[in-house]
């Protein structure tokens, strides 16, 4: 006869559901989880990888909750939520390739010997990679533009550029150093190309349906402290006319260690949520 153990119960059941994570909850042997969670949702509403589960980790999973997920909001992440992140990271990855340094393409006045390896080569301000709240930002906005049909991902324009690069410009900006990604659009099919008047409306509704709507960036030079920032769009000197520019040059520089920059495939996303 199968005798009821309520501690027994209680382990298995424990065992079960997993552990939840909530606003609250803070670093030491939760800090990894709940760094990972906040880079991962990162472009669910903009955070920083924090180690704690913040007031804005609880925004940005409810936005996920409710936008990707489809289901109530509660703001904890449970397994469900552990489940769907994975599902999230798996389907939604991006392509380190993509960001590879621009002195490797076909146009680049580089010389061979003189380009780096696709990340830099350890310069001042040259990062060892792409910065991984940045490519899961691209991944939340790949997927939003995927709700909808009349905006669509073209090509990432210019994800790092070296030192190497810059010179043979010659450009001095450093936020393309692991730090800022360039993207082009279709409209209705048909590429947002060139220097044109006609380009700035259908740049700005993208800007304000996605990236200030649901990655709550900030346009401009100035920025806000620890949010996606946007480069003016517009015609003028430092503008972008037919691409969209975001970075995280407003992050706090102990959110722009080293750790958080990846030039390997395999470390974008790291090990599944279930297994940390």
């Amino acid at each position: 006869m199968y005798h009821f153990h309520p501690i027994a119960f209680v382990e298995q059941m424990k065992m079960m559901v997993g552990k939840v994570y909530k606003k609250g909850d803070k670093g030491s042997e939760k800090g990894k989880i709940l760094q990972e969670i906040n880079i991962r949702l990162a472009g669910f509403g903009g955070n920083v990888p924090d180690e704690d589960f913040t007031e804005r980790t609880e925004k940005t999973v409810i936005q996920f909750q409710k936008d990707y997920m489809k289901i109530a909001p509660t703001g904890i992440v449970d397994n469900e939520t552990i489940i769907a992140i994975d599902e999230f990271s798996e389907k939604w990855l991006e392509n380190i390739i993509t960001y590879k340094c621009l002195c490797h393409t076909p146009s680049s006045k580089v010389s061979l010997n003189n380009r780096c390896t696709g990340y830099g080569k350890g310069g001042k301000n040259e990062h060892p990679g792409m910065h991984r709240s940045l490519l899961w930002s691209i991944s939340a906005l790949k997927f939003y533009l995927s709700e909808q049909k009349k905006y669509a991902y073209s090509n990432t324009s210019a994800g790092y550029r070296c030192w190497a690069h810059n010179n043979s410009i010659p450009r001095k900006s450093t936020n393309h150093m692991g730090k800022a990604v360039d993207i082009q659009y279709y409209e209705n099919g048909n590429k947002i190309r060139s220097k044109k008047l006609s380009n700035l409306v259908p740049l700005k509704e993208i800007r304000d349906k996605f990236y200030i709507n649901h990655l709550n960036s900030v346009e401009g030079w100035a920025g806000r402290k620890n949010n996606f920032r946007l480069e003016p769009i517009g015609l003028g000197k430092d503008q972008s006319y037919s691409w969209i520019h975001m970075d995280v040059t407003k992050y706090e520089q102990k959110y722009l260690t080293d750790k958080f920059f990846v030039k390997k495939q395999s470390l974008i996303k790291g090990k599944p949520l279930n297994e940390l």
